[in-house]
């Protein structure tokens, strides 16, 4: 399983490929202690394209240079200050942890359904599809990482067709604390073991406090305080609590990373990339997907590549633009899997998906997986929610 972790470098976030055995993989990188049990080697993963090219490879040709998740720094409000250990221990990044302003672990007023009102229609290939919809994909069973070791069951769900866009925060945002969610809300019906929402997960106090936090300092943040002319491109900077707050709000909640891989994969037919036909083939080039761009590139609009770039059932931006939070704490697949995750306890990385506007064909595939902290603001890393069928 190849995982990839960012840690803190002198130009921001630089990313190391590392192997992992049969146990949970560890923070590599900073002057903490990694686990003991890490299988394999690890090798540096090679700097994202600065040419700004369209990120063109043809046939399937692929280099894998990137390493996987990369991004020009967070170094903003709302992100841990470079040096020090990780997360979760005694010391954080360099010091404090700034959200954009306190954080609290109380419920909050729980709203669902919110974040589509009097959103307009301007998303998609010609900016005139509702950034609202969502794809019914049918449940079964499939190869997680293509992978038959590793099977999985998933029922049925919704995913949004595209990612969520700064349009649809924006509502949350406004409505923001009364948005927070309620402690236990957001559960996956169909896993018993998921407990929602928890209390004690940290989120901004309040407004202002939230809005600091999405100002994470990156050249292509695409949050403004007043709305502008990035309102149908996808929002980064939001950590994994504020995507899964959102996602609560809005009626749903984070897709698992096997729903997630299973939407992707087309299901059964375990594609190579969201739109292999077939399902093997590695063909990819800028027509499909934004992928191989340079840093200083913001997002673009979500949808502009479909339907040519869209999975099976309709998705669009499975594959490139930004990377996606899922549910899971990143951690080794659960075996057996039947509407399985990791449960996020103690651990603060999760598991992402989906690949970046900044990384190579390689790093885009459905079999892909990285790892960011769940509570930083990153500029390359956006969300879709899940739905009840």
């Amino acid at each position: 399983m190849d995982v990839n972790f960012p840690f803190q470098g002198a130009r921001g976030i630089v990313t190391l490929g590392v192997v992992c055995a049969a146990t949970a993989c560890g923070r590599v990188g900073d002057s903490a202690p990694a686990p003991a049990a890490l299988g394999g080697s690890m090798s540096t993963g090679g700097a994202p394209s600065a040419s700004g090219s369209s990120g063109d490879v043809t046939g399937g040709a692929s280099a894998d240079s990137n390493g996987g998740h990369s991004e020009p720094g967070s170094s903003g409000s709302g992100a841990f200050e470079s040096g020090g250990s990780p997360p979760g221990g005694a010391n954080s990044f360099g010091g404090s942890l700034s959200f954009g302003g306190a954080v609290t672990g109380g419920e909050g007023g729980a709203v669902t359904g919110g974040g589509c009102a009097d959103v307009p229609a301007t998303c998609g290939p010609n900016a005139s599809s509702d950034c609202c919809h969502s794809n019914l994909i049918p449940g079964g069973t499939f190869e997680r990482a293509n992978d038959s070791a590793t099977p999985a069951t998933v029922a049925d769900l919704r995913l949004d067709t595209y990612e969520l866009t700064v349009a649809r925060f924006r509502k949350f945002v406004d409505a923001y604390p009364g948005s927070r969610p309620a402690a236990g809300s957001g559960k996956n019906p169909n896993s018993p073991a998921d407990r929602g929402w928890d209390a004690s997960w940290p989120l901004p106090t309040d407004r202002a406090a939230l809005l600091r936090a999405l100002h994470c300092g990156e050249l292509n943040q695409t949050w403004s305080d007043v709305a502008g002319q990035f309102e149908n491109l996808p929002m980064n900077c939001i950590s994994w609590f504020e995507a899964f707050a959102f996602c609560i709000w809005d009626g749903g909640r984070l897709p698992t990373e096997a729903e997630w891989n299973y939407a992707a994969a087309g299901g059964a037919e375990q594609r190579v990339y969201p739109w292999s036909t077939p399902p093997k083939s590695l063909v990819i080039d800028a027509t499909y997907a934004f992928y191989g761009m340079d840093i200083r590139t913001k997002p673009v609009r979500v949808g502009s590549k479909s339907p040519k770039g869209d999975g099976k059932w309709g998705s669009a931006d499975l594959a490139g633009n930004l990377w996606e939070w899922t549910r899971d704490a990143l951690l080794p697949y659960p075996t057996p899997c039947d509407n399985c995750f990791n449960e996020a306890t103690a651990d603060p990385q999760r598991a992402l998906r989906g690949g970046g506007i900044y990384d190579s064909a390689g790093f885009v595939k459905t079999t892909d997986r990285s790892v960011a902290w769940a509570p930083m603001h990153y500029g390359d890393i956006g969300a879709r929610c899940a739905r009840d069928p």
